[in-house]
């Protein structure tokens, strides 16, 4: 995220209030848990969420990396809600349904694929088998344990079935895709975030979708070109 943003904020106008309560209770601490962290008295803390004194730019730059958050999150509260997901019961309560009862149905997919009725399936990994109808069903969550036999008896990976499309399989990716990005140098991660180099990226997409015998016709025309007279 650019850092230019702090060079059009007013700061006397303490446009990191009210983030900096909200980021706190978003990573789930007390005035007194952050205000030990960063040595300060939680009176000082508190008269900075309240916008009654200014904290400092290391003070700020110190909370946004105990909240676990860039630091334009703390002078928009909307941008924290990009970081800290708030879901509701109900709303985990029916994912939790739906995978169940997906997990379920690609299971017993498998197995009848695979050629092994229910008795035959559960009798393998030493289970009831009025136990696997209602992991086939999605009414019982299967523990992992018990997964994992069931997927290789099938010769199938867990991998197979890992949440990718709803919100929480969307948050996995996405922390899995920045991991990723961490383990690239700083020089290539300062090229691939730089605007201006937008369309050499933009390139090399392209030129990984060129098939070899277009890509060897490409490489002749230049060396072609790279011999002619000057």
């Amino acid at each position: 995220m650019k850092q230019e943003f702090m060079n059009h904020l007013d700061f006397s106008e303490h446009p990191w209030v009210p983030g900096l309560k909200k980021a706190r209770e978003a990573y789930g601490k007390t005035i007194k848990d952050v205000s030990q962290s960063l040595g300060i008295s939680n009176n000082r803390l508190r008269s900075y969420e309240e916008g009654k004194l200014t904290p400092s730019l290391p003070e700020l730059e110190s909370l946004s990396f105990l909240y676990n958050i860039p630091l334009a999150a703390l002078f928009d509260t909307q941008l924290i809600m990009d970081y800290v997901h708030e879901p509701q019961n109900h709303s985990l309560q029916s994912l939790l349904q739906i995978r169940n009862h997906f997990i379920g149905t690609h299971l017993q997919l498998a197995r009848e694929n695979f050629g092994k009725t229910v008795n035959e399936l559960a009798r393998e990994i030493k289970i009831p088998s009025s136990r696997l109808k209602k992991y086939e069903r999605g009414e019982l969550a299967i523990p992992l344990n018990d997964l994992q036999k069931l997927y290789q008896a099938v010769n199938r990976k867990i991998s197979d079935i890992l949440d990718k499309e709803s919100p929480i399989g969307m948050w996995q990716e996405l922390n899995m895709q920045i991991s990723s990005l961490k383990e690239i140098s700083q020089e290539n991660r300062e090229f691939f975030l730089t605007e201006e180099n937008q369309p050499y990226l933009d390139l090399a997409r392209q030129m990984k979708t060129i098939g070899r015998d277009q890509f060897t016709s490409l490489s002749e025309s230049l060396k072609k070109i790279l011999d002619l007279p000057k």
